[in-house]
């Protein structure tokens, strides 16, 4: 299935992509105080103040997300314009770059590896399975991810992923 682009007119860019002095004002305070250590009465004066920019953060945050889609838009654009013509008609600015490549087993030949390289004493059978994952598990098991949660509740724990920070 094909990855849909956004469509960015010229407006867009011209309109969404613009920052006004609030905004901009508003962006120098939230860097002026990124990282920066705070007693109990200098964080209760952010706070306060962060808040009172609200309407701007908020357009600051259309902002990273116009341009998010617009840097897809753009990549996408670029392919689309140098997948015609072969690698010596591009430009002398525009390159390839290899990405490397990545490997797999063909179907069944992780298991002829492990017990080859098991046979060999190359590896143990605990340094294979020390690089399973509960997903990888349960994906061979055939079972839900919640029902080996349950069969095994001592040994398999939830990590909580950080938070995402949602601006409107």
């Amino acid at each position: 299935m094909a990855k849909e682009v956004m469509i960015i007119t010229e407006d867009d860019i011209k309109e969404k992509l613009v920052l006004g002095e609030s905004e901009i004002a508003t962006l120098k305070f939230l860097v002026a105080n990124a990282g920066v250590e705070m007693d109990e009465e200098t964080k209760r004066a952010f706070i306060s103040s962060r808040n009172a920019k609200a309407a701007s953060i908020v357009r600051l945050n259309e902002f990273k997300c116009w341009c998010k889609k617009t840097v897809d838009y753009l990549d996408a654009i670029f392919k689309h314009a140098f997948n015609v013509g072969t690698y010596e008609e591009f430009p002398a600015n525009v390159k390839l770059k290899n990405n490397g490549s990545s490997h797999k087993f063909k179907d069944g030949a992780a298991a002829i590896v492990a017990d080859t390289l098991l046979k060999k004493r190359l590896v143990t059978k605990e340094q294979l399975f020390a690089v399973l994952s509960v997903d990888n598990i349960a994906k061979a098991s055939g079972l839900k991810k919640e029902k080996l949660m349950e069969m095994f509740p001592d040994v398999i724990i939830e990590e909580k992923k950080s938070a995402t920070l949602i601006i409107s």
